[in-house]
């Protein structure tokens, strides 16, 4: 599913964050996230994405974990915060 070109551009300062596979994920857990009505889990996101047989189902979930030993900010253009 293509995206719109403003949502290209608000999600292209986050992709040097991330490896190619990883940032392949993080743009498809995005779209299902929209997609998705009600609650928002991952489990959802990939349900609407209709990747919920995809054996390396848990990879999704291990995205979204806090990152143990790297900067996530490095090699981003823009500001990064932490929450």
């Amino acid at each position: 599913m293509p995206l719109p070109e403003p949502i290209i551009t608000l999600l292209a300062h986050f992709q040097a964050a991330f490896t190619s596979p990883t940032w392949q994920k993080a743009v498809g857990l995005f779209v299902g996230t929209l997609l998705a009505r009600g609650l928002r889990t991952v489990t959802i996101a990939l349900r609407q994405m209709g990747l919920q047989e995809t054996p390396q189902f848990s990879n999704y979930q291990h995205l979204l974990a806090p990152p143990v030993g790297r900067d996530v900010c490095a090699g981003m253009s823009s500001p990064c915060f932490s929450v």
